[in-house]
Parts: structure tokens; C-alpha cells; sequence
């Protein structure tokens, strides 16, 4: 089915599911298959070369092709604000994925969120006044312009030894099955070793 007929809407593709199948039906396909899909897939994402991955998800041409309103304010997709919904703050953090932007990825604090806005429960609170209660975070995305993440261009992937690379192989899983962890083992002693050779 898709969405996006009208030539000024942004396109939306989804599959045409049978009535009364629960979403999730549009990946599962045979359930007595899924793990071994799961399983293949794993593998086939930890075996991406940097050259394999697009960082950036929206190159030029593609971004020329979308009708003019979808292209509108495009430098707030790097805007670090919070996303409301009456009773609910999420928080919109693109400062953790800059390397989809062509940007400099630096080490990461810790990601924005505010537990106590998971617990508000909205049983007895009809009264509750939903813009004074969520003021300050209305104010930060009425200052969304002033709020984007601006950091250098890179054009190339960062090097093992660069400190936010380290930083994610600290703090990340960075292999997804056994067999891509022993190769990347295995990879990651080979270059060690070649660039130690280098060096001496």
C-alpha cells in the first residue's frame, strides 16, 4: 500500500497485511523461520565493511527527489530537543548519531531522559494542566532552531584509535553472534600485529 500518492506528500510504503494479523506479521513471515532469519541477519550486519555501511541515510539525490515540504527546516533533524505528547517527554538526540549527519562523533555523555516523566500516569489527573506541567520542555522546543548540533564534516570513518572509537568498544556490544566475534578477533590481533610490524 502506499501512502504517498499525492505528489505533495513524503512517500510511505508499507506491505498490505491480512485483517486481524498483528503488525509485527510484516517481518516475521514463517514463525518456525525467524530465529534462523534473526541468526543470518546478525551474522550479515557483523560482517559490513565501513565500505558496506552508508552513514548517512539521505545522499543528495535522494533528498532532491522529496517534495519541497519534506525538505523544510531539514537542519532540525540535528536539533536536541524534547518531543512531547500531553503526558509524555521523549527526548530527540541526534548528538549520538552525528556520523549519519557527515559529522565529528565525539564521546557521548549519558542520553537525556528523565525517569520521573515514564511514571506520570494520567488516572485522576483530568484537571492536570498538561502546559503548565510540561513548560520547561515547552520552551526547549520553542527554542529548537537555537538547539541543532553543529560539529565539523568528516569524510572518512574514524580510526580504531580515535577516543570516541574506544569509547564505543567499551561500552557497546560490538559483535552480535560468536562466529563474527572470534573473525573480528581475529581481524582486529592481525592489524595489531601489522601495524606493530610497521612500527618497527
Amino acid at each position: 500500500m502506499d501512502l504517498g500518492n499525492d505528489s505533495n506528500d513524503c512517500p510511505v510504503s508499507m506491505p498490505i497485511l491480512p485483517l486481524g494479523r498483528p503488525l509485527t506479521g510484516r517481518w516475521g513471515g514463517n514463525v518456525g523461520r525467524q530465529k534462523n532469519q534473526i541468526d543470518l541477519w546478525q551474522i550479515k550486519i557483523d560482517e559490513l565493511r565501513a565500505e558496506d555501511f552508508v552513514w548517512r541515510p539521505y545522499p543528495d539525490h535522494v533528498l532532491n527527489s522529496l517534495p519541497e515540504r519534506c525538505r523544510q527546516s531539514m537542519h532540525l533533524w540535528r536539533s536536541v530537543v524534547p518531543m512531547i505528547c500531553y503526558n509524555f517527554v521523549e527526548w530527540h538526540q541526534p548528538d549520538r548519531a552525528l556520523q549519519q549527519f557527515g559529522m565529528f562523533q565525539g564521546v557521548l555523555d549519558p542520553p537525556y531522559q528523565i525517569d520521573e516523566m515514564h511514571d506520570i500516569s494520567l488516572s485522576g489527573k483530568e484537571q492536570e494542566d498538561w502546559v503548565t506541567t510540561m513548560m520547561p520542555f515547552i520552551q526547549m522546543w520553542e527554542q529548537r532552531h537555537h538547539r541543532t548540533i553543529e560539529q565539523p564534516m568528516v569524510n572518512m570513518f574514524a580510526s580504531p584509535n580515535d577516543p570516541y572509537m574506544k569509547w564505543y568498544a567499551q561500552h557497546s556490544i560490538r559483535w552480535l553472534t560468536r562466529q563474527s566475534s572470534t573473525t573480528g578477533q581475529i581481524v582486529m590481533l592481525y592489524n595489531l600485529c601489522f601495524s606493530l610490524f610497521l612500527r618497527s
